[in-house]
């Protein structure tokens, strides 16, 4: 069954429906990983009740666990955070790495994105140092839930890019921020917006190998997260 739903293009593999009474086994859970690769999800359901049955699970290959009510988990503490939201984490591989520069003139974000799209990186890591010849950041307001773009028309030194890419409405996406210099030394910063034109630019991309990062929008800030 795990095969056939890896062929068919599944994004995960699940140990139960949820109608068994065993619950999960991190015997299930290691074949299953075993079967599917890295490249398709494993989700533990059922029969999870304290934090080391649950690091069992994630060392023998889990990246999902079943969602369960809080009371149901025994010995577990509820988090403990704003609007519900508990950390979620996968793991991956590295899988190709690539370092290069953009031509002069370039909008950087928009370089960037056609690159990772040009080589399919749809799961990765984004770096950069350079300068630019004039910039736009994005600083989101809580409040309004809308970006304020913030406009430099002068030259400015890249003190670090660093971002991530995942997948938006079906394509590769960069969600990057940057620290930019001037000539006073002084720093200013923000997410990284269209508009930002290059001087010089070196890149470093890393591409990961595993399920992909999905963005959803997220009711809470408004904006398109991660769906784990």
């Amino acid at each position: 069954m795990c095969r056939l739903a890896k062929e068919c293009g599944a994004d995960f593999v699940k140990t139960s429906t949820g109608f068994g009474t065993a619950g999960a086994s991190v015997e299930d859970v290691k074949l299953m990983r075993e079967t599917v690769g890295p490249g398709v999800g494993v989700k533990a359901s059922g029969g999870i009740r304290d934090l080391d049955t649950l690091a069992r699970m994630v060392e023998a290959g889990a990246n999902r666990i079943e969602q369960q009510r809080y009371e149901d988990y025994g010995t577990f503490e509820k988090p403990k955070t704003r609007g519900g939201i508990v950390m979620a984490a996968r793991e991956y591989n590295r899988k190709r790495l690539f370092m290069g520069r953009l031509a002069y003139g370039d909008d950087l974000l928009n370089s960037l994105t056609a690159f990772v799209k040009e080589k399919g990186i749809r799961t990765g890591r984004v770096q950069m140092i350079g300068a630019v010849q004039k910039a736009v950041v994005g600083f989101y307001d809580s409040e309004t839930y809308k970006y304020i773009n913030v406009e430099f028309e002068k030259h400015m030194e890249v003190l670090n890019l660093t971002g991530n890419v995942s997948i938006k409405d079906g394509q590769p996406f960069i969600h990057a921020h940057v620290t930019l210099g001037d000539e006073k030394g002084q720093s200013f910063g923000g997410h990284l917006m269209e508009g930002t034109i290059v001087f010089a630019a070196e890149f470093i991309v890393e591409e990961f190998e595993g399920e992909d990062l999905i963005r959803k929008p997220d009711k809470t800030t408004k904006l398109t997260l991660w769906e784990i």
